[in-house]
């Protein structure tokens, strides 16, 4: 009890609750650790998120309550995808493994960052996650400068866990990340935390459309490490990112800029293949990797199609292609479809689950149309995922950390609305209360309807 009582204090419980779920976000990133084969990052998640709700009931509850519908989606998804696997003949034991491993470990994510966000705020949420992706990005640049450090302390990770991005292969960049792919990830999710943070402190101040430079920054920041990384899609992403920003924002700018960027396009196409020559990845578009993208998505369709039950929680596109390697064998770079995943989230997802995911998209669009204002952080995230292997209930539970924190309630606000629109309604209403009183009180022709609206009085 007094130990309890000891964590329970507001800086030492605070203190604690970063440091773990700084370990949780590092364990999840940077390592892929087992322990009797559970990943160690799903230990932590468990062991944090019970001393939470020893701890912080309250907070335990009201983030429940807040994040019902998620929760309900995530366990929508673990019904249809056991029930697809059932259909496909799947073992009981690994039906349950894997619900394990996708949908209870990105509950508990959710949770565990919707109580961090209660309990520190959604500040100490975005210092340590961007704080934690920091650390391997500025890693990663070094590493593109050839830094011998940078490499040594990769190769230290590398006795941890499994690296296939080592520095004999490729040379690519990862900082201390998984991989340059799981870099890119985690950039395009501190950017999208960092994104929403903002926005949503700018709609509590009333000023939700205002245009902020340091977003911009972030910005520009972030495709620096995307480029030291050799990672194309996020950097896409950001481009697309920051046009649509600086068009509803700062729409003049737009006009001002728009027929600069038209008079350069002839220019940059000289820049960019002078640029091809460089060995600078992100500027190559006749690699392998390139070549192979198409292949795989007309795979990947072609599986779906031929199957649109789906395949279950145990699919991978590679158990399938002797059965049409006829047909893709003269393909671009045909050998992908032996032996690598989709590098596709919508592809991937209804190969997994099948047709019948497209039952629950009405309940996440609800979702995202309550959050709107936030979701133009997520478009280097969404540009990312859909030519790779990551994504919400695939690969990454790193993004359940990040949702919490559109919840306007973490920021003083009772709506999904801007605060500014919120008072001028309120204020509106209160006029037109005060405006019904004074017909009343004042022996006119007009007296209060029984629904609050002025009614006619009749003379008599």
């Amino acid at each position: 009890m007094l130990a309890l009582r000891w964590i329970q204090h507001d800086f030492v419980s605070q203190g604690l609750v970063l440091a773990g779920f700084g370990l949780l976000l590092i364990l999840a990133a940077w390592t892929q650790l087992n322990v009797g084969g559970v990943p160690l990052r799903s230990l932590v998640g468990v062991f944090l998120l019970g001393a939470l709700m020893a701890t912080r009931q309250a907070a335990f509850w009201r983030a429940l309550s807040i994040h019902k519908n998620m929760l309900y989606l995530t366990a929508a998804f673990a019904i249809l995808g056991a029930g697809v696997s059932f259909i496909n003949d799947m073992e009981p034991a690994k039906i349950v493994r894997e619900l394990t491993e996708i949908h209870v470990q990105t509950a508990v994510c959710l949770m565990v960052g919707a109580m961090v966000a209660e309990i520190c705020g959604p500040k100490s949420i975005v210092i340590v996650l961007c704080g934690a992706v920091a650390v391997s990005a500025f890693v990663a640049a070094a590493q593109f400068f050839q830094i011998d450090a940078a490499w040594g302390l990769r190769s230290l990770l590398h006795t941890f866990t499994y690296d296939p991005y080592d520095r004999g292969e490729d040379g690519r960049a990862s900082g201390l990340s998984y991989s340059p792919i799981s870099l890119a990830t985690e950039l395009c999710l501190a950017l999208a935390a960092f994104v929403i943070y903002r926005q949503r402190r700018a709609e509590a101040r009333g000023t939700p459309s205002s245009f902020d430079l340091t977003v911009v920054l972030a910005a520009v920041i972030f495709a620096a490490f995307c480029l030291a990384s050799g990672n194309r899609s996020p950097l896409l992403g950001g481009a697309v990112f920051l046009l649509i920003y600086t068009l509803f924002r700062a729409p003049k700018w737009a006009l001002f800029v728009a027929p600069l960027v038209i008079l350069a396009v002839p220019a940059a196409d000289l820049v960019f293949s002078h640029l091809q020559g460089t060995g600078l990845r992100v500027f190559e578009t006749g690699d392998k990797s390139s070549e192979g993208r198409g292949t795989l998505f007309y795979y990947g369709l072609r599986l779906f199609i031929d199957r649109p039950i789906g395949y279950g929680l145990g699919f991978h596109p590679a158990d399938h292609w002797m059965k049409y390697w006829n047909e893709f064998k003269n393909m671009p770079n045909s050998g992908v479809i032996v032996t690598y995943p989709l590098h596709n989230y919508i592809l991937n997802m209804l190969n997994f689950y099948g047709a019948g995911m497209l039952l629950l998209v009405p309940l996440a669009l609800r979702m995202a149309v309550r959050n709107f204002s936030v979701w133009l952080a997520f478009v280097p995230y969404v540009a990312h995922i859909l030519l790779h292997n990551y994504g919400p209930l695939w690969n990454d539970t790193t993004i359940m950390f990040v949702l919490p924190l559109a919840w306007p309630g973490l920021y003083g606000m009772t709506a999904a609305r801007p605060a500014v629109r919120h008072d001028r309604v309120t204020a509106a209403r209160a006029a037109r209360a005060a405006r019904i009183a004074r017909r009343a009180s004042g022996g006119g022709r007009h007296k209060l309807g029984p629904d609050g609206e002025p009614g006619l009085q009749s003379a008599e």
